[in-house]
């Protein structure tokens, strides 16, 4: 099924393939994610390079597909935690506190699942967006070293 889904965005991207030499790169990626400890998030890169060399495309291009199939993984997962946040509710008596935090925590996933698929579609935004981001972490890094001395 996740060959499939990934074919069906893969011909939207014009990238010609089939599930059949999908289901061997889907695989490899699946095995990737198991092995690192970021979850879900080594294989993808392997898998937009394998496909890449494959369709002799750019990797850029690849990657976007890998983004838009794992965008297809977001949506049903962010109905599923509002769905719980509400059933937790009316169900349960948690603190004000833990739900805010529960609040906040599928709006920060919405904000990045929104400006990921963002960056996938336009190329400019996705290099200032990443730059920022690589900013802030070169600052946090840099307080972090100046701490440790």
């Amino acid at each position: 099924m996740y060959a499939l889904r990934w074919n069906i965005v893969n011909k939207t991207a014009n990238i010609n393939t089939t599930v059949k030499e999908i289901i061997p790169m889907v695989l490899v990626g699946m095995a990737i994610n198991n092995i690192t400890p970021s979850g879900r998030g080594g294989g993808e890169p392997v898998r937009a390079y394998i496909l890449s060399k494959h369709v002799n495309k750019p990797t850029e291009e690849t990657f976007a597909t890998v983004i838009a199939d794992r965008a297809l993984d977001t949506f049903p997962f962010l109905v599923l935690a509002v769905i719980t946040i509400i059933a937790v509710m009316v169900y349960f008596s948690l603190s004000k506190l833990i739900l805010s935090i529960l609040i906040i925590s599928v709006i920060v996933i919405t904000i990045a699942f929104i400006l990921l698929v963002y960056m996938s579609i336009n190329q400019k935004a996705g290099e200032k967006i990443t730059a920022w981001i690589v900013r802030i972490i070169k600052i946090f890094l840099q307080k972090k070293l100046i701490l440790k001395h």
